[in-house]
């Protein structure tokens, strides 16, 4: 069960950044991209509180491995089936390795943190 929680919240915060992604794709690339770095670290530090709060007992750094692992699946999935015309530029530097480190970091501490 506590995967199921951790699964349906990874992919709900995903469905969040998808629509600020559509929100803000106007506004310029350099002061997007750090709000698009912040937010992720945002939402994902509300989810893993919510997750430890909601009594998942994984370890920090399963928790951050489970929840990278889950939007790796949503982007590949995103990009390969819904939008593959597009699926090149979604797994680039800037706008996935560097924001999935970020998550992995952000998970990882407040995990060992939030009890």
């Amino acid at each position: 069960m506590q995967l199921v929680f951790v699964i349906s919240g990874t992919a709900f915060c995903w469905v969040l950044l998808l629509g600020a992604l559509y929100l803000t794709h106007t506004i310029p690339r350099a002061v997007f991209i750090p709000l698009y770095y912040l937010l992720h670290i945002f939402i994902f530090l509300f989810l893993t509180v919510a997750l430890r709060r909601a009594g998942v007992m994984y370890t920090a750094w399963a928790l951050a491995v489970v929840v990278v692992g889950v939007l790796l699946a949503l982007q590949i999935f995103y990009g390969t089936f819904v939008n593959p015309a597009g699926a090149a530029r979604y797994l680039t530097v800037i706008d996935w390795l560097i924001p999935a480190l970020l998550i992995f970091g952000t998970v990882s501490v407040v995990g060992r943190l939030a009890r």
